[in-house]
């Protein structure tokens, strides 16, 4: 720490990023100097270069650039989980909040409340992270700690890149590589366990409360601690790319949400403790169930189904339509291309006992319109039938509009594949 508060340098790092800008040459050779001045070792701090100069009085801050060759430094001004934790709470109150029900300026409320915007930096930067590193370039993020924003923005790019973690066992490695064995505190970040060892060890480390220390005397938030939905904002980024890609996700909403309830259910000592050491200790995989036991055991369970009509599309965890998508998906990081993801946030969201909302369940939206074409294709079968009776020609059957394959997919999934492909022309 002290190199960093008085300015001092570190060899072995330095040198360390320098093999991180050349990984598969050796030093002072004549291929290392040949790509010598072409790539780059871009380090990404998810904070904004305003929190990261804040934190150097407690022996944070960021690199000094002149120290390390052929590296540039880039800041995403992502906030902090304290305006994560205001945003939730906005967000909540406003789609509960009975008022709502019938005001116009409901989108304008949840806009305001920021939590979209969060999403949208998030996925903004994982696109910046993936386009250095097609380019040719090396990456090295970090933010204060490395347990919050870290894993957000290295988990987006390592799912936009790679089609194995867009598979429902990859999704699983990503999630215990990237948050379980990377550190993320969920203990902490969920208010599952609140000791005072934690709260010392989190305010030695947290620039947030470098940055906020003035104001959270005065804010009602500050009651709240250093509990924050960081990884609750990702499977919600994560939803929107499986809305913008409803095809390339072998997984679907209703999986994420299912994640999102066993690490706060606390019925699984996956998602407990602050770390993978602090699991060990506490032994908790001999005295509790993992939360991957039971999930992939209604895949599994699910995968068995042939038929639709025997699972409600918002309950399905498979896609159905799911198709491996090879390369990297580019998504559109606008704010206007942000939606709620009213089937989790609204799970529990009833109007005039209204069923839950599945508007922005892309299986659903995909089936009502197959089974709106099929529809029209009935009455244009029944139509063509009437026309040959008048005429006087033989129809090759009298079950024509009765035929297996003209039931809704709803319905049936199996007859929905058997549709010749000319009658979609």
């Amino acid at each position: 720490y002290q190199r960093r508060v008085h300015g001092n340098s570190c060899t072995a790092d330095e040198y360390f990023c320098q093999s991180l800008c050349f990984p598969n040459y050796v030093p002072q050779s004549d291929q290392f100097e040949s790509v010598r001045g072409k790539r780059k070792l871009f380090i990404v701090d998810a904070r904004s270069q305003v929190a990261a100069t804040a934190n150097f009085g407690k022996g944070g801050g960021y690199e000094n650039m002149s120290r390390y060759a052929c590296s540039k430094l880039i800041f995403l001004s992502i906030e902090n989980i304290h305006a994560v934790r205001k945003s939730f709470t906005a967000m909540r109150k406003i789609l509960y909040s009975s008022a709502s029900d019938d005001s116009v300026a409901f989108w304008g409320a949840l806009e305001e409340s920021g939590w979209y915007v969060h999403v949208q930096k998030l996925l903004s930067g994982a696109l910046r992270i993936i386009g250095f590193i097609e380019a040719g370039h090396s990456v090295l993020v970090h933010c204060t700690d490395g347990w919050d924003r870290t894993p957000q923005l290295c988990a987006l790019a390592m799912l936009l890149l790679d089609p194995y973690y867009r598979t429902i066992e990859g999704f699983v490695v990503l999630v215990e590589q990237e948050w379980l064995y990377f550190g993320h505190r969920f203990g902490m970040r969920c208010g599952h366990l609140i000791s005072t060892e934690s709260k010392e060890k989190d305010q030695e480390w947290d620039e947030e409360t470098v940055t906020s220390s003035t104001s959270s005397k005065k804010d009602p938030e500050s009651k709240a601690g250093h509990r924050s939905p960081v990884f609750l904002l990702w499977l919600d980024c994560v939803q929107q790319l499986l809305m913008q890609f409803p095809t390339s996700f072998e997984f679907t909403g209703t999986w994420l949400g299912a994640i999102a309830d066993a690490v706060y259910s606390c019925r699984y000592g996956t998602f407990l403790c602050d770390s993978e050491f602090d699991r060990r200790q506490q032994d908790l995989r001999s005295k509790t169930w993992s939360a991957w036991t039971d999930l992939l055991a209604d895949v599994a369970r699910e995968r068995r189904v042939k038929s639709l009509a025997d699972l409600a599309m918002d309950k399905r965890l498979v896609n159905p339509f799911y198709q491996a998508t090879p390369g990297t998906l580019r998504p559109s990081a606008a704010c206007r291309k942000m939606k709620l993801w009213s089937s989790y946030f609204l799970q529990y969201y009833r109007v005039f006992g209204a069923e839950r909302d599945t508007a922005d369940c892309p299986i659903v939206n995909t089936l009502q319109k197959l089974t709106d074409q099929i529809n029209m294709q009935k009455e244009i079968l029944m139509k063509w039938k009437q026309q040959m009776l008048r005429a006087g020609l033989e129809v090759d059957g009298d079950d024509l509009a009765d035929e297996e394959w003209m039931k809704s997919p709803i319905e049936d999934a199996g007859p929905l594949f058997s549709i010749p492909a000319e009658l979609f022309e």
